[in-house]
């Protein structure tokens, strides 16, 4: 951790005071926080909503799922796995 927080300060986001083993953001740094904040919520959670929906599969792949899972189901039922011998 002590070389990403040397990191951000030698690139001005954060600064030390001396004595002290606690950071704190510069108005760079803060500007760049909120800049990240913004773009996160602005643009990646807007193009991940588009690519796959909240569950998390889109739903073609989804139903190709489901299909697929009744198939193996019919299967199993044909066969009698599982059924007293």
């Amino acid at each position: 951790m002590g070389y990403d927080l040397r990191r951000l300060a030698r690139k001005g986001l954060i600064v030390c005071p001396s004595h002290s083993h606690r950071y704190r953001l510069t108005p760079t740094g803060m500007k760049a926080a909120a800049f990240f904040t913004k773009l996160d919520a602005r643009l990646f959670r807007v193009a991940g909503a588009v690519i796959a929906p909240p569950d998390g599969v889109p739903r073609p792949l989804r139903q190709a799922m489901e299909a697929l899972q009744r198939e193996i189901d019919a299967l199993v039922r044909g066969a009698k796995f599982g059924a007293a011998a």
